[in-house]
C-alpha cells in the first residue's frame, strides 16, 4: 500500500481513515440536534411543517458543507497524532483503563 511506503504503520492509517469518518458522523449528529427539538417529541398535530423546496436545497447545502468541514477537521486531528501511537502492548493498556 502506498501509505506503508511513507513509513506509516497500521495505527497511523487507521487514524487517517477513522478520524474523518467519526467527525462526519459527529457533524451529522450535531446537525440533527440543531434541527429537531431534543427536549421532547412533537405533542401537537401539525407542529412540524414541510419546508419549501428552496429552503430544503439550502439546508442540504448547509448539511453537506457541515459534513465536509467535519471530515477536514477529523483529518487534521488524525494527522496531528500520526506517529504518537506505537505498536506495543502498552498502547492497548493506555487506551483501555
Amino acid at each position: 500500500m502506498f501509505l506503508n511506503e511513507l513509513g506509516l504503520n497500521a495505527y497511523d492509517i487507521a487514524l487517517i481513515i477513522g478520524c474523518p469518518i467519526g467527525a462526519v458522523i459527529g457533524s451529522f449528529a450535531q446537525a440533527i440536534t440543531l434541527t429537531i427539538s431534543v427536549e421532547s417529541p412533537p405533542v401537537k398535530e401539525g407542529e412540524y411543517t414541510v419546508a419549501s423546496k428552496h429552503l430544503q436545497d439550502l439546508r442540504s447545502g448547509w448539511l453537506g458543507l457541515r459534513c465536509i468541514l467535519g471530515a477536514i477537521m477529523g483529518l487534521i486531528f488524525g494527522l496531528y497524532f500520526i506517529g504518537s501511537i506505537q505498536e506495543t502492548p502498552s498502547t492497548l493498556a493506555s487506551v483501555c483503563p
